[in-house]
């Protein structure tokens, strides 16, 4: 046994109900009729022996641990009308509502209750290439200056999740708005990438045509004299 440790034998009546140690940041039932504590943490923690004390050290363990998550909870954020309009209209794929939003002063990068901007989250949750009316939205936002490489919690951009989901079209209005072609997410997979892995050869040679593969980016091409 380790010099630091000392057995502490329970009586017949504390082995059937257990003990339960009280330190900081340690609560523990020791069913077991022999406990083995450090010197240090036995010195320090407090022994209740009765089924009541149990239980109110039960309740003002549970209260301790509740507070800090009262303290550092986040207050709800407020979104304006107009900002609210437009993540409606978005998530409908509705261009008059959101070109109506966007005229009151609607933020096009305004985020939603997942902090992600509209553009980013409307390619996220897809599970198949986007229709006609979403990616008329799309093209709004982005000619109202919506950001084109926001990053999710897996750092994937609108264009990996557009190469992802197979869709042509909204890879092309992306990379048209000069959006990085060979970022890269937390899987060091880029847009390329996925689109292998979906058996495009179309967005394969797109992308490699426009930026990837060592061939210029539209950015560049714009660049040139």
């Amino acid at each position: 046994m380790h010099k630091n440790l000392r057995p502490l034998r329970a009586s017949p009546v504390h082995a059937r109900i257990g003990y339960w140690p009280l330190a900081i940041g340690h609560f523990r039932l020791w069913p077991s009729r022999e406990v083995c504590l450090p010197t240090s943490l036995r010195a320090r923690s407090l022994w209740l022996k009765t089924p009541a004390a149990n239980l109110l050290s039960l309740l003002v363990l549970a209260a301790a641990c509740s507070a800090p998550a009262a303290e550092t909870a986040l207050p709800n954020r407020v979104l304006s009308p107009a900002d609210g309009q437009l993540l409606q209209a978005v998530h409908q794929g509705n261009l008059a509502l959101l070109q109506t939003a966007i005229a009151a002063g609607a933020n096009v990068n305004c985020p939603g209750t997942n902090t992600l901007p509209p553009l980013l989250e409307l390619l996220r949750a897809a599970t198949a290439p986007l229709d006609t009316d979403h990616r008329q939205c799309i093209a709004c936002l982005l000619q109202h200056g919506a950001a084109v490489d926001p990053m999710d919690s897996d750092r994937r951009t609108p264009l990996i999740h557009a190469a992802r989901l197979g869709d042509l079209d909204t890879v092309r209005l992306l990379v048209e708005a000069e959006a990085c072609v060979t970022a890269r997410d937390r899987f060091h997979k880029s847009a390329l990438f996925y689109a292998v892995e979906a058996n495009r050869r179309d967005i394969v040679l797109y992308l490699a045509a426009n930026g990837d593969l060592l061939s210029p980016t539209v950015k560049e091409r714009k660049a040139r004299p």
